[in-house]
């Protein structure tokens, strides 16, 4: 990852990943399409396919964080993963998120500008990054939030990226999903969406080091949404 975006994150309440989903619910509106032929089969593949994210990174082991009811009612996704990584002899962590929907407007469930503001947090920044993905460059959208928590500054650096059916690409932006999701190829077959939030007590270069790492085994779910129908 570039080193463009230095600012640090300060405590992370890896459960932050729950919270911020329950009152974000957005709607794409126009994008409604049937699913083509195969779609089920489709929404399958990619489901298995987040089942098999390892919970051993390196030295990092994962937990899974609990989502509720009104989340999944909310985003109704094909899959949801939500997990938290340490490495249980520094304390290091990051917190790994990945939500594929079957219809794209429900991504807007899961978008940081308007998810974390109606938390109380305010956005400090939002840049562009760059990370390697499938041996690839690809822009993604960094994101900086803090809010104050009995007089003390919280922040959380998120790094985020939507991926799309029939396309080699992924998307650091919105607006970018919604433009793609009206194309004939990827229509019907939704969207999925890949946050990875890190805190501030750790430093950047172990930050980068672990945004690379998740990314690098989250790359078989990429590969498989990217696939569409066969």
């Amino acid at each position: 990852m570039t080193r463009g975006n230095r600012h640090r994150l300060r405590s992370l309440g890896i459960p932050l990943v729950t919270l911020v989903l329950l009152m974000c619910m957005l709607a794409f509106g126009g994008l409604s399409q049937d699913p083509p032929t195969g779609a089920p089969d489709y929404f399958a593949r990619v489901a298995a396919k987040m089942d098999e994210v390892p919970f051993r990174v390196g030295a990092w082991f994962g937990v899974n964080l609990p989502y509720t009811d009104v989340e999944v009612e909310m985003l109704r996704p094909n899959k949801m993963l939500q997990r938290t990584y340490q490495d249980q002899a520094t304390g290091q962590k990051a917190s790994l998120s990945i939500v594929h929907c079957t219809d794209v407007r429900d991504m807007g469930g899961h978008y940081p500008p308007v998810c974390y503001p109606a938390h109380g947090w305010n956005l400090e920044s939002s840049e562009l990054s760059e990370v390697t993905v499938q041996g690839r460059p690809q822009s993604v959208r960094v994101y900086v939030f803090s809010r104050m928590n009995r007089g003390t500054r919280e922040a959380i650096r998120i790094v985020s990226f939507f991926i799309i059916p029939n396309s080699s690409d992924i998307r650091s932006e919105r607006d970018g999903l919604e433009r793609a999701a009206k194309r004939p190829q990827a229509a019907g077959l939704g969207a999925a969406q890949v946050q990875i939030l890190t805190p501030d007590s750790q430093s950047i270069e172990t930050t980068d080091e672990m945004v690379s790492k998740l990314i690098e085994v989250v790359e078989p779910v990429i590969e498989t949404v990217q696939e569409g129908v066969k």
